[in-house]
């Protein structure tokens, strides 16, 4: 009896760090952020960098609710609204927004999050996106892109 309820308590235990881990769209974000610059770093197939671009040109701006993100721009005032996820999934967060036209990309991971600031960076699979020099293709990309909260 004494081994039948340890091994419960430990199959408890076991089930409940699980759910943690693999919990997704518990989390949300709040608050109008914007664009502090970008990078997009390209690599060679040895995971050399080929190119490594810094912009901070354009202006973009995303106000996050509970369930939606609008994103607006500089250059066009017209605000796009989507749906958005937070996953947590083995300690990555994973921001899904799901109208992929608004930010180039549905999946971003989040790197770094406070009150005040956010790091999110998405994998560049687009060839179109990984060519540079005189028609070179790199084997992949990253953009990362840093927000700050609007206060």
């Amino acid at each position: 009896m004494k081994y039948t309820i340890l091994f419960l308590v430990f199959i408890s235990s076991l089930m409940a760090c699980r759910k943690g881990e693999d919990s997704e769209g518990n989390e949300i974000i709040n608050g109008k952020w914007s664009t502090g610059g970008y990078d997009i770093i390209l690599y060679d197939a040895s995971g050399a960098v080929v190119r490594h671009t810094v912009a901070d040109a354009i202006k973009s701006y995303w106000a996050f609710d509970n369930l939606q993100i609008k994103f607006s721009n500089d250059i066009n005032a017209d605000v796009q609204t989507s749906d958005y996820k937070v996953m947590n999934m083995l300690g990555a967060k994973t921001l899904f927004i799901e109208n992929k036209d608004i930010t180039s990309f549905q999946n971003w991971t989040i790197a770094e999050q406070t009150s005040n600031y956010m790091i999110i960076s998405a994998i560049i699979k687009d060839k179109t996106q990984l060519t540079y020099g005189q028609n070179q293709v790199a084997a992949k990309g990253l953009k990362t892109i840093y927000l700050s909260k609007v206060l």
